[in-house]
């Protein structure tokens, strides 16, 4: 384009009559040079509107594929375009219409970076933004696209998008960022029954049982919407505060709503157990591992486990032996292996060790030195030496890489 120029204003330059003085075709010179740029410029301009008229256009009609050829190519070709906001979350619309999270996400972020955007483009890249990080569970993004609204999250970001960035906090157990975000959401959504919640949520989570408590209790007195959840988590909290009573209280008052019932129920048969009283416990988790719909998978392995141990504790041998093995039928992995170790030892102390062999080969890659010693010894009771030296090797090189 410049050789063009460069070529044109000599062309024009040697139609100027020899007669002009020098400082005349200067200045006739300058003036057409002038008049030639900004066509130019001009020209650029349109080119620039055209390009991304038409990504806007693919975009409508939900031309994805050219839509995002087209938003790529503009933001390569015009970098320092004022458009280059808008033309990222354009490119990032069509990833997240078709569920690509992390490339929409990157590009809300990017949109965000490069700015200009009318407030309802800002809005969105937030609220997207942070739903696709959300859905990914991605902290690095989350992050990046906080990073952008700082210091007054709250101010830029919409709710649903501080929500779904508090989420990611605290799965990736960011417990005082969470809170952070909370407390700043708060600031602009006072008296909010669900930041209250997240904060009594994440207060918890640092073991700050004590402020948790107090905002529980605020929100149980105001709110009607969240009012069961706090009280829930309420239960929990004095549980974990050593107020076995007071928790014992909330989980009865949630026995008859449904959503609730279980974790109640199981709640009030932890009650009974610290303050040993077994024979309600048995009743409590009973009741639970009877009547537990079957959608409620990680309830139903927790209580089935917790059957196994009370009833070992209470040295009822049979009954114990029958839900160690419902438990270890439910378990999925670490869990599973961990249940066959401890059924595996329990017939130890019984002095089982042939019946506990078969617990411990199917937990062989797991086994600690401890119970690699029981399995040894289950296997010379059995006379099966062979097996009894290739547990010993594993043994002694299992210390060798450990150090000891």
């Amino acid at each position: 384009m410049k050789s063009a120029i460069v070529k044109m204003i000599g062309n024009i330059w040697s139609l100027i009559p020899r007669g002009l003085v020098r400082t005349t075709k200067l200045l006739v010179m300058s003036f057409l040079i002038l008049v030639l740029s900004g066509s130019v410029f001009a020209g650029i301009g349109l080119r620039e509107e055209r390009d991304y008229r038409a990504a806007v256009w693919y975009l409508r009609e939900n031309d994805l594929q050219q839509a995002r050829y087209q938003y790529s190519q503009f933001v390569e070709d015009y970098p320092g375009s004022e458009r280059l906001g808008r033309a990222y979350f354009g490119l990032a619309e069509t990833y997240y219409l078709e569920d690509e999270y992390e490339f929409a996400g990157s590009n809300y972020k990017q949109a965000l970076i490069a700015g200009n955007l009318p407030a309802e483009y800002r809005e969105q890249a937030y609220r997207r933004g942070l739903d696709a990080a959300g859905t990914i569970g991605s902290l690095v993004l989350t992050e990046g696209i906080l990073e952008t609204a700082e210091p007054d999250y709250a101010a830029v970001i919409p709710r649903s998008g501080l929500l779904n960035a508090i989420q990611v906090m605290e799965n990736n157990q960011r417990y005082q960022q969470a809170l952070e975000l909370i407390r700043n959401a708060l600031d602009r959504y006072a008296d909010d029954s669900e930041f209250l919640h997240e904060k009594a949520v994440q207060l918890s989570n640092l073991e700050r049982f004590e402020e948790a408590e107090k905002v529980l209790d605020r929100i149980i007195e105001q709110s009607s919407l969240y009012r069961e959840e706090a009280r829930f988590l309420r239960a929990e909290v004095r549980f974990a505060m050593g107020k076995y009573q007071a928790a014992a209280a909330d989980y009865k008052k949630l026995i008859e709503i449904a959503e609730f019932k279980y974790d109640a129920v199981y709640g009030l048969a932890w009650v009974e157990i610290v303050e040993e009283n077994f024979q309600s416990a048995l009743e409590y988790l009973s009741q639970v591992a009877e009547e537990i719909p079957e959608e409620r998978q990680r309830l139903r392995r927790v209580v089935t486990r917790d059957l196994a141990r009370l009833y070992a504790t209470l040295g009822e041998a049979g009954k114990a032996d029958q839900w160690y093995d419902t438990a270890i039928e439910l378990a999925v992995e670490p869990g599973r292996s961990q249940l066959l170790i401890e059924k595996a030892e329990y017939l130890v102390q019984r002095g089982q060790l042939e019946a506990a062999v078969v617990y411990y080969e199917q937990s062989r890659e797991t086994l600690p030195s401890d119970s690699l010693k029981s399995l040894v010894q289950g296997y010379l009771s059995l006379r099966k030496y062979q097996p009894a030296v290739e547990t010993l090797d594993r043994g002694f090189e299992a210390e060798k890489i450990s150090g000891h």
